[in-house]
């Protein structure tokens, strides 16, 4: 389900009642579709785009290993990124961060785990938590 709110910025919706293999590229593919069908209107400047997020919640575990229940994913430069934070100087991370930040707010990918629901479906209902 997508949601356009009135400054045009556009939310995809996404629940997955089980987790499966390819929750991520799922997730991936719908942020780069909504991005691609809202973030411009025909004639508009790229000045104008809009950003485009998605949330995905899955019930159950996505990430195994990691204690956070939300993650959040952006388009960044990692060889930037690396090095503002390895950088000592203060103006020289300041920039970096900047530049590293350039195409990061125009598409946002959140998935949210339902960890403790999962959890409670499986044991009370069996390895897949009642669901096939």
């Amino acid at each position: 389900m997508a949601v356009q709110f009135a400054d045009k910025n556009t939310v995809s919706i996404d629940m997955q009642l089980i987790p499966q293999s390819f929750s991520a590229q799922r997730a991936v593919f719908y942020a780069i579709s909504l991005l691609y069908q809202h973030a411009l209107c025909a004639g508009e400047n790229y000045q104008e785009m809009r950003s485009a997020d998605s949330i995905h919640f899955i019930n159950g575990v996505l990430f195994e290993g990691l204690s956070q229940a939300i993650h959040h994913f952006q388009i960044t430069n990692i060889e930037l990124l690396q090095a503002a934070q390895t950088e000592s100087d203060v103006q020289k991370k300041a920039f970096l961060e900047k530049t590293t930040a350039a195409l990061s707010g125009y598409l946002n990918i959140y998935i949210v785990e339902l960890k403790n629901n999962y959890a409670k479906m499986k044991a009370k209902n069996g390895r897949n938590g009642g669901y096939s």
